[in-house]
Formats: structure tokens, C-alpha cells, sequence
């Protein structure tokens, strides 16, 4: 299955987009349990609907009208107010990021019409990262700034287009995978069946069970065939070539407003290359991270109870999962990052 990690604290991701239902239920499946010399299947084949292949220093954002303020008590934050820098100035959400990346990569670019520009980052430590690089600069002005109306919390992407920018290798997004119709008929079919509340969450399992207290699937555990309603859209992932050949193992995770999963890659020994997220009901933005320079190095290493050292510099993804959307992970995504989402209620 695919976010298999016992929830705990949340990581700086993100919750379900304004306005949008406040239940998020992701369908994931998996490849088989990895037998000893088993070989890992490739990635699906080029052809289907991804984000664009940009340099990885390109990020998700969005123009105004986002409002900025300076913060209460010249407190830093997360915002950064730029000066001599905007589109009256040449300058293009590219462009800010990019430079910007020289320091620390933003999770968001707010590009103003004339020369006033904001980015925002996923910690404050990367903010005035930022801040004390441009002091002996002669160009940009930089200030913290504040989201008016929130408290701190991370921007969410209005829209797909918001984060279509952004690059994880072996990440594929599928916009409207499932049908309005399809989504009414699974959650039916799922709010019919008794939920596991072991965890956190609340979860469902077919397949194999999950022992999370080991964070292992329990192969001598058979809990049944993947069941009959699923079964047209697990059919069309292979057909389409989204997944390998067999799926036989799903996890059903709901996340309610609170709820969240820590950074985790999923279990190395218990499945094999491909894991997919079907979104059901609201969109969710999900974070990957890796420590920078750690490209080849699998993250497998690194878990909830080991997570990567402190002081280390993350470079961090935001993706934004719309619903009825696919998405698959394979090959550098499956291995290379963590994934996470946020436990909180609310985001701007």
C-alpha cells in the first residue's frame, strides 16, 4: 500500500485546498510484496499527462491577489518582501526562483505587476537564509512580510496549474483519472465496510495486512482479493500503463482536517517499484524531501524514527494531488524521497 507510515506530527506540507471538501480518502495501490531476486519493474511508459520538465529550481506559485503586510512586532517569517523586482522589471516567477535557489528553494513565487515581488518558503530558517545572502546586494530590497488574514500557515495552490511546474523524477500526475460518478460509487463502497482505527487515521486494507507496529506488511496475513469495486479503476491503471501488470495489495487512508501522515518512503522489503494515489473527494498538497546532495541515495535509510540528521539542509517538492486526480511514484520518487503530509486543520 502507499502511505503506510504510522500517522504522527505532520511535516511543513500542506492541508485540503480553501473551499474544497474537507475529507480527503486517497485510494493506494501497490505493486506486489517483492520476493528475494525479484526484478524491479520499469517505469510506466512515456505518453501520459505529467508536469513539465523544467529545472528542478522552478516552484509552485501564484501571482496576487494574495495580500502581504510587514508582520506583527518585525517578527521573521516564512514571506519575504522583495523589492526592484517584478514584472515592471523584467522579471518572471522563473527568474525570481532561480535565484532564489541559490540559497534555498521557495515553495512559492508571488510575482508583482510592477517592482514589488514575494516569495515564501517552507521554513523560516530558509527565509532568512534569504534575507542575510541579498544585505550586500544592490538590486533586491528584502523584508519579512506576513500573509494578511493567516497565521503563519503555508500557501495552498489555488489551482493544478500551481504546481505543474514542479519536477520529481519518476512522479506522475493524471489529471481526472476518475470520474465525479466513479469517486460517489467508491466512497459509498468504502463508507460500507468497517474502518481500522488503529492509527491515527482511519484505514482500510485489502490484499495483505499491515502490522504497523513493525511498519511491515504481513505477507502470511491474506485478507482477501482486492475487492470488486475497485476493480475497473485498478484495470484501467494497467490498461493505460500507470502501473505493472498485477496490483494486490490497497490501502483506503482518510485524512479529516487534523490528520496527517509523517515523511516516510514506503517499506523497501514489502513492495516493489510502483505505488499509486488515487484522490477522492478534496485535494490535498503533498511535500517530498531529500537532504540536498543525497540525489543517488536511497531514503529508505532515513523513517519516522530515524529521520534524516538535524541542521541538515532538506530540499523540498510541494505537489498539489487534485481530486479524481492519479498519481504514481517510481523509480527516483519511490526511492529517492520522502513523502508527507501536513496534520493541521487549516492553511491560508
Amino acid at each position: 500500500a502507499g502511505d503506510l507510515a504510522e500517522a504522527a506530527d505532520g511535516p511543513a506540507a500542506g492541508a485540503p485546498a480553501p473551499g474544497a471538501p474537507a475529507r480527503w480518502t486517497p485510494v493506494v495501490c501497490a505493486s506486489p510484496p517483492v520476493s528475494p531476486g525479484a526484478p524491479t519493474k520499469s517505469a510506466p511508459a512515456p505518453g501520459s499527462p505529467v508536469a513539465p520538465a523544467v529545472p528542478a529550481a522552478d516552484v509552485a506559485g501564484m501571482d496576487p491577489p494574495v495580500s502581504f503586510r510587514k508582520p506583527k512586532g518585525k517578527r521573521a517569517t516564512r514571506h519575504v518582501y522583495i523589492a526592484n523586482c517584478g514584472r515592471g522589471l523584467g522579471d518572471t516567477r522563473e527568474s525570481i526562483s532561480r535565484r532564489c535557489a541559490e540559497v534555498a528553494v521557495p515553495v512559492a513565487v508571488y510575482v508583482g505587476a510592477g517592482s514589488v515581488s514575494h516569495v515564501s518558503f517552507a521554513t523560516v530558517e530558509e527565509a532568512q537564509a534569504l534575507v542575510d545572502a541579498c544585505k550586500a546586494t544592490l538590486d533586491w530590497v528584502l523584508k519579512f512580510a506576513e500573509i494578511e488574514g493567516s497565521e503563519g500557515c503555508a500557501p495552498v495552490p489555488d489551482s493544478v496549474a500551481s504546481t505543474s511546474s514542479v519536477v520529481v523524477d519518476g512522479l506522475r500526475v493524471v489529471y481526472d483519472f476518475v470520474t465525479e460518478e466513479e469517486a460517489a460509487d467508491l466512497m459509498q463502497e468504502i463508507d460500507a465496510r468497517p474502518w481500522d482505527s488503529t492509527v491515527k487515521r482511519r484505514v482500510q486494507h485489502f490484499g495483505f495486512g499491515f502490522d504497523y507496529s513493525r511498519l511491515q506488511v504481513d505477507v502470511t496475513t491474506r485478507v482477501g482479493p482486492l475487492p470488486e469495486f475497485v476493480s475497473a479503476v485498478v484495470g484501467r491503471m494497467v490498461e493505460q500503463g500507470h502501473t505493472p501488470e498485477t496490483l494486490n495489495q490497497l490501502t483506503v487512508n482518510e485524512y479529516v482536517p487534523g490528520v496527517g501522515i509523517a515523511f516516510h518512503t514506503d517499506t523497501h522489503s514489502a513492495f516493489e517499484d510502483h505505488v499509486a494515489i488515487v484522490s477522492l473527494l478534496s485535494g490535498i498538497v503533498i511535500e517530498f524531501r531529500r537532504p540536498r546532495g543525497d540525489a543517488k541515495t536511497s531514503m529508505g535509510r532515513y523513517h519516522r524514527g530515524a529521520p534524516p540528521p538535524e541542521g541538515r539542509q532538506l530540499e523540498r517538492k510541494m505537489v498539489y494531488l487534485p481530486p479524481l486526480s492519479l498519481c504514481t511514484m517510481s523509480g527516483e520518487a519511490r526511492y529517492g524521497w520522502q513523502h508527507g503530509i501536513a496534520a493541521r486543520k487549516t492553511d491560508v
